[in-house]
Formats: C-alpha cells, sequence, structure tokens
C-alpha cells in the first residue's frame, strides 16, 4: 500500500467518524429542544390554570395533544381544565383514559373519578 493510498483510506475513516459524529449531534439537538418544548408548553399551562383561564388553557391543550399525543402531561391538564369547568363526564372520561394507560397516575386520577361521581350523584 503506497503513501496516496494510506491517504485515501485516512481520509476515508475520518469521513465515516465526522458523519457519525455529526448524526448523533443532531440526535442529540432534536432531543434536547423537543424535551424543551414540551417544558414550555407546560409552564405556559400552568400560568393559564394558576389564573383561571380554563377556556382558552382547553384550547392551548387540545393543540399541544394533537402535536404530541403520547405526552401525559398535556392530557392530564386538560383533564383538570375540564373538571374546572365542571365538564363532569368528559372530565371523568379524560381521567378514566389516563388511569388505564399510565399506572403510576392512576391513584391520582381515580380521586378526582371518586370526587366526580359525588358530584354527578353516581
Amino acid at each position: 500500500m503506497n503513501i496516496e493510498e494510506k491517504i485515501d483510506l485516512v481520509l476515508v475513516l475520518v469521513s465515516i467518524l465526522t458523519f457519525i459524529f455529526t448524526i448523533n449531534a443532531l440526535i442529540n439537538i432534536k432531543a434536547n429542544l423537543f424535551t424543551g418544548m414540551i417544558h414550555s408548553a407546560i409552564e405556559r399551562l400552568d400560568k393559564l390554570d394558576s389564573l383561571g383561564q380554563y377556556d382558552l388553557m382547553l384550547e392551548k391543550v387540545e393543540h399541544y395533544i394533537n402535536r404530541y399525543p403520547n405526552e401525559l402531561s398535556f392530557k392530564w391538564r386538560k383533564a383538570r381544565a375540564l373538571y374546572k369547568v365542571e365538564k363532569f363526564e368528559l372530565a371523568k372520561e379524560a381521567f378514566l383514559s389516563i388511569a388505564d394507560s399510565e399506572p403510576s397516575c392512576k391513584e391520582d386520577a381515580e380521586q378526582y373519578i371518586e370526587n366526580i361521581n359525588s358530584k354527578l350523584n353516581i
């Protein structure tokens, strides 16, 4: 193997490593941005919640659920907002769905469901 072939081999290896590093960096950037966007959205919803602006909160949370359908935080905030505006049947459905899909939230969701049942005289 002559010197030119060795240089070509080194350049190919450097190119491959650069490509792998770039792909890894892009994946990490995307993951961090995704997490940051969700965190910002949750903060906005929590601010609306603290201000008692539940109708606006429901509009916003629906948008976020459509955008991030697997994010439980948005579904929880929707269920709570429905509860706060006394749409108890819809809130109950939302809490039941949460309780079925996420065991770690089941106990909290069941407390809301029991409270809704008492309000609906069930």
